[in-house]
């Protein structure tokens, strides 16, 4: 047994296999996704600058995908402080991870990944009804600093949907603990087509503001070599974001969002 989420269980055969299981009971439903996931990964693996699961076998009917397992520890495995001091270098490698995956051809992808559109105010509204549940662990000064950006205008919104990974968190990165260099990108369930901003929100909610932009700054934001999203807009969109999803990751007992909380609601 190797680790559990929402919607799969996941299992570690001889130190080589990684073998999952989705968590939907239907059959048919849990087969799409399962086979659309594996397609998605094959696509992924010819443009991605850092290893991604390729699966070895896929079983539709009983929601199985295995894929060889890959080098490097889970980013949140490793020590916070660690952590902080080789964010921006992590980060940097990110960059240019997002521009390979992002550059993809929705025509090569659209089969195999939704398209999911999510509104700021969904977010904020999501963001509001967490909050609201834990008001009373937040400081007087991060009441302030909370609720001033609750009552702040919406970024714009005007963005190129792209396929995003949709859910990088440092559960999901695998890093080499002796370089700290990222060896892969793990669990693309959430996977879809949407606004790219998405995926750099949740490296400034988990790595910092620094993070941030050393992704950024190593990133192209072009399809067939057309520049498709404006960065500083990006920028806005992902802060917004990340401020909003770090309630969600509260509300699920994430310690290291706790330390988020000073970059991101600084008070």
């Amino acid at each position: 047994y190797l680790d559990e989420g929402m919607d799969n269980t996941t299992f570690e055969v001889n130190g080589e296999l990684v073998v999952r299981f989705a968590k939907d009971p239907n059959i048919v439903t849990r087969g799409g996704q399962v086979s659309r996931e594996a397609n998605l990964l094959a696509a992924v693996a010819t443009v991605s600058t850092v290893p991604v699961p390729e699966p070895v076998f896929v079983d539709p009917d009983e929601g199985c995908l295995a894929y060889k397992k890959l080098l490097g520890s889970a980013l949140i495995d490793l020590p916070g402080p660690q952590r902080g001091v080789h964010a921006t270098a992590l980060a940097a490698e990110l960059g240019k991870f997002l521009t390979s995956i992002h550059g993809i051809l929705i025509a090569r992808v659209h089969q195999f990944a939704n398209l999911d559109v999510v509104s700021l105010s969904e977010y904020l509204s999501e963001a509001t009804e967490f909050y609201d549940g834990m008001k009373q662990t937040f400081s007087v000064a991060q009441h302030r600093a909370v609720e001033l950006f609750f009552d702040e205008p919406l970024p714009d919104v005007a963005y190129t949907a792209v396929l995003c990974h949709n859910d990088l968190s440092v559960d999901h990165i695998l890093v080499d603990p002796s370089t700290w260099r990222v060896t892969g990108i793990i669990d693309w369930t959430d996977a879809a087509i949407t606004d790219p901003a998405y995926d750099f929100a949740l490296i400034y909610r988990d790595l910092g503001p620094e993070a941030l932009e050393a992704a950024l700054g190593n990133y192209t934001s072009t399809v067939n070599d057309v520049t498709v999203n404006d960065a500083n807009e990006m920028r806005q969109r992902a802060m917004f974001v990340a401020r909003c999803k770090v309630f969600e990751d509260l509300n699920y007992g994430t310690d290291h969002s706790m330390t988020a909380l000073e970059w991101l609601f600084p008070s």
